[in-house]
């Protein structure tokens, strides 16, 4: 139901006190939000709104002055379920997950977020046409970051705060371009692109998370410690994901060129701990059983 505060800040031309009313605005911000998403804001009208909520033209202005003020009443709206879903978010069941659980319950939970129509169609809006909010902008945008900065430090206390700052920029931009690319596609493409935000996120920030590096540092016992450190990190990943694949090597290892990693997992192939599969760009890495009865002994 519109909030209270909505009201306060936007004063309608009539404010619904019955619950017949309220339910009648729910409807007109949700026609209003199908509207802007077909026909673009400029192109939408009063008429087309009131026309999809099913009501007459004359409710929409019992309520509403013009386009621009239902609007704002949905940007106010969407305001705050995002404010509750980064609450739900934010909560130790999930920022305490391993990383690869946490990076996809996150993308699991956008989804199901941007399922309903309305938050769908003001975060597309939002990066057509970001003159027309007040709400969203760099600001609110920074406020993300400092979040996200702050849950990664948590997880790993050996970051400084400049890097745990810069991570979470290039976290929170990825995420939400790469959100709006999957969200503009078809449905099976989409479902790949979501797949491929999971993987790319956990690569990206593997190297980074404490709670990661407790890990690989927990199931390399000694008799891998000859292995060199781009090695020894392949090997833990490929142990705790499942697999490996050399896309996810090269963000692992940054600055190295593709020919080394290749060698560096070639080497783990000839010495037993990995097994390959497919064609060399699209070859699939997996822990042997060597691996896992190593990880056993501990």
């Amino acid at each position: 139901m519109l909030g209270q505060e909505v009201l306060n800040e936007h004063p309608l031309r009539r404010v619904p006190r019955q619950r017949r009313s309220r339910e009648r605005v729910e409807r007109l911000l949700d026609a209003a939000a199908e509207v802007f998403a077909e026909a673009g804001y400029d192109a939408a009208t009063t008429h087309l709104i009131a026309k999809r909520a099913g009501t007459a033209v004359g409710s929409f202005y019992q309520f509403f002055p013009d386009k621009r003020a239902v609007f704002r009443a949905l940007e106010e709206r969407h305001h705050r379920q995002v404010q509750e879903f980064q609450a739900r978010l934010l909560v130790p069941e999930i920022v305490q997950l391993p990383l690869k659980q946490m990076v996809q319950r996150i993308v699991k939970m956008s989804i199901r977020f941007f399922d309903d129509p309305a938050p769908r169609v003001m975060f597309m809006l939002y990066y057509t046409t970001p003159q027309l909010f007040e709400r969203f902008d760099e600001g609110f945008i920074r406020q993300m970051v400092q979040t996200a900065a702050g849950l990664f430090l948590a997880r790993n206390p050996a970051l400084t705060p400049a890097k745990a700052d810069v991570i979470a920029e290039v976290f929170i931009q990825s995420f939400n371009h790469l959100m709006l690319v999957a969200l503009r596609s078809k449905e099976d493409r989409q479902q790949k692109l979501y797949q491929e935000i999971e993987e790319l996120l956990v690569a990206y920030l593997w190297p980074h998370d404490g709670k990661e590096k407790e890990t690989e540092q927990m199931i390399l016992p000694a008799e891998m410690q000859n292995l060199s450190q781009r090695q020894r990190s392949a090997l833990a990943w490929a142990m705790q994901q499942g697999e490996m694949t050399i896309q996810q090597f090269e963000a692992l290892c940054s600055g190295e060129s593709r020919r080394t990693l290749q060698r560096d997992l070639k080497a783990l192939v000839e010495q037993g701990w990995l097994e390959a599969a497919g064609e060399t760009n699209q070859r699939v890495y997996r822990p042997t059983n060597r691996s896992w009865q190593s990880c056993d002994s501990l």
